[in-house]
């Protein structure tokens, strides 16, 4: 059964709770103290297939109490949320119907003579079959979906599997996550925090339900005014800001009130922005505008670009400047303690400079260049397809042909072999990806992930770090198509991709 309270009535047994714990000066004999143990402080079950089994124990044991469970939606923003009385037993037994999102779970055991009553909480989670695994994107004969590997299955072409055939124009690019994305409630007629993938093409996107598979929007619905060219590049963000970047140019919104989930106008200038980007999720983003040459960055407040100084937080100390630097960015890639490696060649000369970079972007916008070094022209690092950096350490990765090289920054630039892969396969994809969950060590991941295509399967490679260097014996995921972009995703959880 479901009766309908507010969440004040949460509150309201919290404070009986700790009524009934005040020790100030009165006359008690003795004075009633009601624990309740075995409850977990998280709780994770599939909807529509689990049963969740919970079995509180409660002391002193020789007491009567009434019980009562309860349960309120905790992604919500805008709106309080309601608490939903479940059950008036001790144990609970509940097959879980309630729709996938995250919840916080409540349970209070009241004392029938005395009306103490004792209080405690427990996260709950709900997902499907489609809220936890790896999601691929790859392209093939023009075209962009998903394959999805969870536990032992694969779940092939998500997108046109779940959406009436749809799949995303031209070649997979980008993936990103956000838990709070706004999308219409029917049922209430409002706006609510969505879990929410993005998948991008260099000609479509798209926002998914990960719950689901069922898209939100698409391209044309994720603005006011849809712009006249889909280039989609990257989309990212946290609470704070959600980043779209688009043919060069950057869109925001302010995720910190209630808002659509669609897009205004793009930020105003003469500028052109790489796809290349760090975002620590705060602060604001590290960016590169192609047409002068500049790093820079962008909040929801200003309709122009940030622009950086070129003077640094110390002015006695000289600094390379940041502004028209007449050079190409080749990659930039986040490394340890908010830090970004930015690997750049000057255009009228054949001189390439390696930047390390603060990437923590926040008022009052000084140059985040920390260190730069002028490099060998004949370092393998150059010569390079793609790069990827490692965020623990001062370690860049690189790929040309099948073979995957490191370079150690910090130890005078030593490339070594690090590992090749089939003959035949090219290198699509490399991406440092780490995931933990707090307080559980037994959960997570630190791989150097790595794709590759043979002209028609592609493969994913997971690589094992270890003092920087890829293990042998990798796991492999296989599929149909070429790799632009992979993510795992747990929940409401999963990797960020700095």
């Amino acid at each position: 059964m479901k009766i309908k309270n507010t969440i004040c009535l949460l509150l309201l047994l919290a404070g009986i709770s700790s009524c009934y714990k005040d020790k100030g000066n009165y006359d008690y004999s003795e004075l009633l103290e009601i624990t309740i143990d075995s409850i977990q402080e998280s709780y994770g079950s599939y909807a529509l297939i689990d049963t969740l089994r919970i079995r509180p124990k409660i002391s002193p044991e020789n007491l009567e109490y009434d019980y009562w469970w309860g349960v309120y939606e905790t992604n919500v923003q805008g709106y309080a949320p309601q608490l939903d009385t479940l059950y008036y037993t001790r144990d609970l037994e509940m097959p879980m119907t309630l729709s996938p999102g995250t919840y916080s779970l409540v349970f209070c055991a009241k004392e029938k003579s005395t009306g103490v009553a004792g209080l405690t909480r427990a996260s709950l989670t709900v997902v499907t079959t489609l809220s936890e695994g790896w999601y691929v994107l790859r392209s093939q004969n023009g075209y962009t979906d998903l394959d999805l590997f969870t536990g032992n299955n694969k779940i092939e072409n998500v997108i046109a599997t779940n959406n009436e055939g749809r799949q995303l124009k031209g070649e997979a690019t980008a993936l990103s996550h956000l838990s709070a994305y706004k999308s219409w409630d029917e049922a209430n007629s409002r706006y609510v925090n969505t879990n929410t993938l993005f998948a991008l093409s260099n000609e479509d996107m798209v926002a998914l339900r990960v719950n689901e598979g069922t898209i939100i929007r698409s391209f044309e619905d994720l603005f006011y005014n849809t712009p006249d060219v889909a280039a989609p590049q990257d989309i990212y963000g946290g609470s704070t800001n959600l980043y779209m970047m688009n043919n060069g140019k950057m869109y925001t919104i302010y995720n910190m009130s209630s808002n659509s989930g669609r897009f205004g106008e793009p930020k105003g200038g003469d500028y052109k922005l790489s796809p290349y980007r760090v975002h620590n999720g705060i602060r604001y983003p590290l960016l590169y505008d192609e047409n002068s040459c500049s790093f820079c960055s962008a909040d929801t407040w200003d309709n122009l670009m940030l622009p950086l100084k070129d003077e640094g937080p110390v002015d006695s100390i000289p600094l390379p400047p940041v502004n028209n630097m007449d050079a190409d960015l080749l990659f930039m890639g986040p490394t340890s303690s908010n830090c970004a490696y930015a690997l750049m060649k000057k255009k009228q000369e054949d001189l390439y400079l390696l930047f390390n970079l603060n990437a923590d972007c926040y008022t009052p916008y000084n140059n985040p260049i920390q260190t730069w070094d002028t490099l060998d022209n004949s370092l393998g690092l150059l010569q390079a397809d793609r790069w990827a950096t490692n965020t623990a350490n001062h370690i860049i990765y690189y790929a040309i042909g099948n073979t995957i090289y490191s370079c150690n920054v910090d130890g005078g630039y030593q490339e070594r072999v690090q590992q090749t892969l089939p003959a035949g396969e090219e290198i699509t994809y490399m991406r440092h990806l780490t995931y933990s969950v707090y307080n559980d060590p037994s959960v997570g991941f630190d791989y150097m992930a790595v794709a590759s295509f043979d002209e028609s399967n592609y493969k994913v490679y997971f690589f094992e770090l270890q003092a920087g260097n890829l293990q042998n014996d990798p796991e492999i995921l296989e599929g149909e198509g070429k790799v632009g972009a992979l993510m795992y995703v747990n929940g409401t959880g999963g990797t960020s991709l700095r």
